[in-house]
């Protein structure tokens, strides 16, 4: 909206990566928007040299589907660990397991919710 409302007429360049989590470019294109996209980077799960020890009661923050899915290849996601991601595609790539949701869709906002949820008895 804020692209059409306020920048109509440009053009926009949508440097995004090789696996998109949302339909962005599509919504804009069909509002009027001219948007080109570049995949500029890819999300890959690198191997650890070594394992990293997770405690039973952590509280993770996953901030895409695909760290999402790095972290489930590597280690289980447990019922006794606490999760905070950062919006709703986020969010679906954990079906079946119990997320909080930030207030925004910003890292901090998912930071200040897991100090909070590390503070208060699940």
């Amino acid at each position: 909206e804020l692209l059409q409302t306020r920048y109509s007429g440009r053009r926009w360049l949508y440097a995004r990566p090789k696996v998109i989590a949302s339909d962005f470019a599509e919504k804009a294109r069909q509002t009027g928007v001219a948007v080109e996209e570049a995949v500029v980077y890819e999300t890959v799960c690198l191997a650890a040299e070594t394992e990293a020890d997770i405690a039973p009661d952590a509280v993770l923050i996953f901030t895409s589907p695909s760290a999402a899915q790095c972290y489930r290849s590597r280690y289980p996601l447990r019922e006794t660990q606490t999760v905070v991601v950062i919006g709703h595609t986020t969010a679906s790539a954990l079906q079946g397991y119990k997320v909080y949701r930030a207030e925004e869709p910003t890292v901090v906002s998912c930071v200040l919710l897991a100090k909070q949820l590390a503070k208060e008895p699940l």
